[in-house]
């Protein structure tokens, strides 16, 4: 019997995927002029930062200084991008959760402030029992880990959970 319901927070919740995708193509284009093919950003959504920082290396030869500093410019645009055009909503989503009568949890390999930072702009927060982000395991996405935490923080065995999540990784 399901008692908690898991969502993965980019492209279920929210609609961030084209805006990431968005944010690294024009920093790879302002800061090392590359043209950054959508074929080769796919692997990276559900994944971690780490991971795409070793995908652009391989592919374009572009190696970030460090992930703060990665994070940093990440940051710094998406911020001009929400701010000149507001947060990538996911039509439905806040109905659907209203009506769900489940343990409500995140479980995002996003970091727990980027989570916090948009639950709270599309105002989502109160629907939920638990945040779980890649900052509390050791293992990120495509582990499972992320997903088994959360679970545990809900108190709830993992046979009674059921995982929404929209990425193949």
């Amino acid at each position: 019997m399901i008692k908690a319901v898991i969502f993965d927070m980019d492209g279920v919740l929210i609609d961030t995927e084209p805006l990431h995708y968005r944010c690294w193509k024009e920093i790879l284009k302002e800061h090392y002029d590359v043209e950054f093919d959508y074929d080769i950003y796919l692997p990276c959504i559900g994944s971690t930062r780490q991971f795409f920082r070793d995908l652009v290396k391989e592919h374009y030869g572009v190696d970030f200084p460090d992930l703060d500093e990665m994070n940093r410019i990440m940051k710094v645009k998406k911020s001009q991008i929400v701010k000149a055009e507001g947060f990538p909503e996911m039509p439905g989503v806040e109905n659907a959760l209203k009506e769900m009568g489940y343990k409500l949890a995140v479980a995002s390999s996003s970091p727990e402030s980027e989570i916090m930072d948009a639950m709270t702009r599309l105002g989502l927060m109160p629907y939920f029992d638990s945040i779980t982000s890649r900052d509390h395991v050791e293992h990120p996405k495509p582990e499972p880990d992320t997903f088994l935490l959360a679970a545990e923080r809900l108190n709830v065995p993992t046979d009674n959970c059921l995982v929404i999540e929209d990425s193949t990784n």
